[in-house]
């Protein structure tokens, strides 16, 4: 079950709280994901922290670098597959 939170809070900022209640989801409808899950993430997801909470549950994310966060330049590390994120 999820948490209530502020209506001023960004979802990024949700990313590893409602990660983990979907993989406990996942783990009691005994659902596995398939090893190095692709998670496709919009450039608001852009941080170290959210990176860290997929490579930790061995997935593997896919988020579009944000050009506010970062001084490369913007990237997707799977092009063709964020492309297919709606």
């Amino acid at each position: 079950m999820s948490n209530l939170v502020p209506v001023d809070q960004h979802d990024s900022t949700l990313f590893e709280d409602a990660f983990e209640t979907l993989l406990d989801n996942l783990n009691a409808l005994n659902i596995e994901l398939e090893e190095q899950a692709i998670v496709n993430l919009d450039p608001a997801f852009d941080s170290k922290k959210n990176n860290k909470v997929c490579l930790k549950n061995n997935c593997l994310p896919n988020i579009k670098t944000n050009p506010r966060n970062s001084r490369v330049k913007e990237s997707v590390p799977i092009p063709e597959v964020y492309k297919q994120r709606y």
